[in-house]
């Protein structure tokens, strides 16, 4: 999916940001002004967008099982096909807008 698609890339953003930070012989003051910036800004963003795909994961994983226990289970439940496609065009639109924030 693309969520597990963007959360390797931002995994493989992390380590190459540490593997930077953990660099013998890059030193001295511009080094440290780099360091200091990967790990205050560039590590702190991946961890809130980590953050946000763990929870974005879970309110959807709720939403199944909220969706499978009070209309799956219910035989005089009535799916309306138009907000359905409303529903999933919603999910995709959330989701690109999580991809496109990753770029």
């Amino acid at each position: 999916s693309s969520l597990s698609a963007i959360n390797t890339k931002v995994s493989t953003l992390s380590s190459s940001i540490n593997n930077l930070i953990n660099t013998e012989g890059f030193e001295g003051q511009t080094a440290s002004s780099v360091k200091n910036y990967s790990k205050t800004f560039h590590l702190q963003s991946i961890k809130k967008i980590e953050t946000i795909n763990k929870d974005f994961k879970s309110d959807i994983a709720k939403s199944i099982r909220k969706f499978q226990s009070e209309v799956d289970n219910n035989a005089s439940a009535i799916l309306d096909e138009d907000e359905i496609k409303k529903y999933k065009k919603d999910i995709d639109d959330a989701l690109k807008d999580v991809f496109k924030s990753s770029k």
